[in-house]
């Protein structure tokens, strides 16, 4: 499961579903940047940020 807010942690803290793994990534919401890319930046975060955790997660991958 990855959270992308503190509100959303907060609402997931008691979430009773099956995840092997929490993740927390506090993304600054868009709607208070105020710039004409701020939706542009907030994915190009989390893109980056699922790019690195799928490679960290491809070498712990047994062979």
């Amino acid at each position: 499961m990855i959270v992308l807010c503190d509100k959303a942690q907060q609402a997931c803290r008691d979430w009773q579903g099956h995840s092997d793994e929490h993740l927390y990534w506090d993304i600054r919401d868009p709607r208070l940047i105020g710039r004409a890319d701020a939706y542009e930046q907030a994915l190009n975060e989390i893109r980056h940020r699922l790019s690195l955790w799928l490679q960290i997660k491809a070498r712990d991958v047994p062979n």
